[in-house]
């Protein structure tokens, strides 16, 4: 794993947070990168030398795997979830200002193709550990992003009535391998 140089870093991060703090002020659309440059007081060459463009920068933010199954058991299909809606909690604000945008869509589309994928690379590794499921790969994992997808979002629409951990027990079923 190749160590990025804590100034890279730091740029990159306070793009990003110059980003998310315009979004909270004006619509996706109507921000430019001189925009996020001000913001930023980052310069253009060093804007472009790390992204292509505001959406390169919107999702850079996206991790490249959203479960998190390192704590599971081999045969355990459901992860825990708390740190999801734990970042969700910490987000709030951005989230409940940024609600049915075309950016936060783009977001939840994005989430959900990770999600799913994440969910069929389980699955697969649980055959290869000989459990068995009647149902498809992604038949599997399209309901149990979309159901954790549905959690998550009415979890928000209702003022997140329970903490994290709830939810978390709230979303976890128990499977069997017989």
């Amino acid at each position: 794993m190749t160590k990025i140089d804590r100034r890279i870093r730091k740029t990159k991060q306070n793009l990003r947070e110059a980003l998310l703090k315009l979004l909270l002020e004006k619509e996706y659309e109507s921000i430019t990168v001189q925009d996020i440059l001000d913001e930023a007081d980052v310069g253009r060459s060093t804007f472009y030398s790390h992204f292509k463009d505001k959406d390169d920068l919107l999702l850079m933010g996206m991790p490249d795997q959203m479960l998190d199954f390192s704590s599971s058991e081999p045969t355990d299909l459901i992860p825990s979830v708390a740190s999801l809606f734990q970042h969700g909690q910490e987000g709030a604000a951005w989230w409940y200002k940024m609600f049915g945008t075309p950016v936060m869509i783009k977001m939840g589309q994005l989430s959900r193709q990770i999600m799913q994928k994440d969910w069929e690379n389980r699955i697969s590794e649980m055959r290869k550990a000989g459990v068995d499921f009647d149902l498809p790969d992604k038949v599997m994992a399209a309901h149990l992003t979309g159901s954790l997808m549905y959690l998550i979002q009415w979890w928000f629409q209702n003022k997140m009535p329970y903490p994290p951990e709830k939810m978390d027990e709230a979303f976890y079923f128990e499977t069997t391998t017989e």
